[in-house]
């Protein structure tokens, strides 16, 4: 049995121990494979177990082939709310949802989660109308109206001919001719 117990001191002069599994394995052909990998269950029954599925997996030829099956958002999603129900308050749980349901799903849910890096996201980000991805991005090759229409209800910017952009890119309005005859939610 190659399995043996590793002990170091670390920064904090801290005396730390783990089980180390170093297995050699002469192939038919006569190459010879060394593993050596740190035992997932620390205890010496652990590592002896952990060295013979080792062998096994050396003398099967599946060691190091196989793959794991990554989820796709759509299929991560429910553990992700489960464990934020259980690990976060009712409020945080249902802006989570939203934003799963409403940005994270449409663009990314059928990619698989390896395949979501930040190039993708970037791309993903400009690609929605009315999103400021960086400062460098001028604020007139946006058209900010239909956004600031759906965040204030007293005013209706939709169709209104009076709202133009000043000099520095913000929305100017005549107010008069905006408000609707709908009581203020507030």
């Amino acid at each position: 049995m190659s399995v043996r117990l590793r002990k170091w001191t670390d920064k904090k002069r801290t005396v730390r121990a783990t089980w180390i599994v170093d297995v050699k394995y002469r192939h038919a052909d006569g190459s010879v494979q060394a593993v050596r990998q740190t035992s997932p269950i620390q205890t010496k029954r652990g590592a002896q177990q952990h060295e013979r599925q080792l062998r096994d997996s050396l003398q099967n030829g599946t060691f190091g082939k196989e793959v794991n099956e990554v989820p796709t958002l759509a299929q991560f999603k429910e553990r992700f709310l489960t464990y934020s129900e259980n690990n976060n308050k009712p409020s945080a749980v249902h802006a989570k949802r939203l934003a799963l349901k409403n940005h994270l799903e449409p663009v990314f849910g059928k990619l698989r989660l390896n395949q979501i890096r930040q190039p993708t996201c970037n791309l993903a980000q400009a690609a929605q109308p009315g999103c400021r991805v960086g400062r460098a991005r001028a604020r007139s090759t946006r058209a900010p109206a239909p956004r600031l229409a759906s965040r204030l209800p007293i005013l209706n910017l939709r169709g209104v001919g009076a709202v133009s952009t000043d000099s520095r890119g913000s929305l100017v309005a005549d107010v008069d001719d905006c408000i609707e005859d709908r009581p203020s939610p507030w």
